[in-house]
Formats: structure tokens, C-alpha cells, sequence
């Protein structure tokens, strides 16, 4: 089980919280202390994407590969911004 946490924004900030499971093939994003994804998204790679801000609009896009090892990519507005 993985569990990380990104901050996105510039005047806008917004924390995501992201928990993923190979095993139980469990992700759950968490923004600013509310769940929008928990799902067991289908294989190879779980991915859950959502819009975030008001005035600071962002595309997200949260990817988790790996079996054994989670990889988790945070990419916003169609770029990579963290790997985790």
C-alpha cells in the first residue's frame, strides 16, 4: 500500500491525498479532505482523473502502476508534476 500527498496550485492551493492498493486493487484521492475517487479502476494501470479549483481550474490526472512496488504520477493540465 502506498499513501502520498501533493499540493497543486499557485494562489489557488489544494491538497491531494492519494491511497492506492495493488493487492486489494484499491485507489482513493482525497482533495482538501474530501473523497471524489474510490474505486477499483481496471487494470494495468489504475487511473482517476477530475477537474479541481474555482478560480484556478486544473485538470488532474492520478496514475498508479506496478504490482509489487506502487509508482503513483500526479499529472496536472496534461503534464507531469510528481512521481511518488
Amino acid at each position: 500500500m502506498v499513501n502520498v500527498s501533493f499540493e497543486v496550485g499557485e494562489k489557488e492551493k489544494h491538497r491531494i491525498n492519494v491511497t492506492a492498493c495493488q493487492i486489494g486493487e484499491v485507489l482513493k484521492v482525497i482533495v482538501d479532505n474530501i473523497v471524489i475517487f474510490n474505486a477499483a479502476p481496471p487494470r494495468p494501470a489504475k487511473v482517476a482523473q477530475f477537474q479541481i479549483g474555482e478560480l484556478e481550474k486544473h485538470s488532474v490526472e492520478v496514475k498508479v502502476t506496478g504490482t509489487f512496488a506502487c509508482t503513483v504520477e500526479l499529472h496536472v493540465d496534461g503534464k507531469l508534476y510528481s512521481m511518488a
